[in-house]
């Protein structure tokens, strides 16, 4: 360094919010939202893959709506049938005799 000149570390403007937000990634609360959105993640991942709804099917707005609306559903009947005893119905074979 030439003559008298000092270094200085400066603080970021946020460091405040930074470290709360540190903080508060450490809670049960965040750890539970976090398997919580794998969740959410998981479903969005299969209905993407597997039904049909990584494109639309029909245009506008309410057609789109129909879309995702019966993709839930069908995923909520899964969901309860599992749920039930997770015998697969019949139907599901009728339809997909390769898997059968």
């Amino acid at each position: 360094m030439k003559g008298n000149q000092r270094r200085v570390v400066h603080r970021h403007l946020d460091k405040d919010f930074l470290d709360y937000a540190a903080e508060l990634r450490s809670t049960d609360g965040y750890r539970i939202s976090q398997r919580c959105r794998k969740k959410v993640e998981m479903l969005f991942g299969e209905a993407k893959e597997f039904m049909g709804l990584r494109r639309a099917r029909r245009r506008g707005y309410t057609n789109l709506m129909e879309q995702c609306l019966v993709t839930a559903t069908v995923q909520n009947i899964k969901w309860i049938v599992h749920a039930l005893g997770g015998q697969t119905p019949i139907f599901c074979y009728i339809l997909d005799p390769v898997g059968f």
